[in-house]
C-alpha cells in the first residue's frame, strides 16, 4: 500500500503532490476512457452511470484496499469486486430495460 504513503506525504510536500496530482489526473483519464469504450453510453441509457461509473468502482476499490491496511479477518476483497459486478450488470439490464420500454 506504499501509494497510500505517497498520497499522505504528498499532503505536506508540495512538489510531491504536484506529481502525484499529475499522475492521478492521466491515470483517471486514460482508466475513465477505458470505462467508456467496455461501457458506451446508449441513448436512452442512465447518464450518470456513464459519468460516474469509473469513479464508483475505484472509491469501492480504495474503500476495500484501506480496509486492508491491517489485517484482521475482513472479508475477501473478491466479495466485493463480485457485488460490484453484479450492480453494474442489474444497471446494465434495467437500463437496457427502460430504453426497450421506451
Amino acid at each position: 500500500m506504499a501509494w497510500v504513503e505517497i498520497w499522505i506525504g504528498a499532503r505536506t510536500d508540495s512538489e510531491l503532490a504536484a506529481t502525484v496530482v499529475a499522475v492521478d489526473r492521466r491515470f483517471t483519464s486514460e482508466t475513465r476512457a477505458m470505462f467508456l469504450e467496455l461501457f458506451p453510453p446508449e441513448q436512452g441509457g442512465d447518464p450518470l452511470l456513464f459519468e460516474i461509473g469509473r469513479d464508483f468502482a475505484f472509491a469501492l476499490m480504495t474503500g476495500v484496499a484501506l480496509q486492508r491496511l491491517v489485517p484482521r479477518g475482513q472479508r475477501p476483497a473478491s466479495d466485493y469486486v463480485e457485488a460490484l459486478k453484479r450492480l453494474l450488470r442489474f444497471l446494465i439490464r434495467e437500463s437496457e430495460n427502460a430504453r426497450d420500454s421506451s
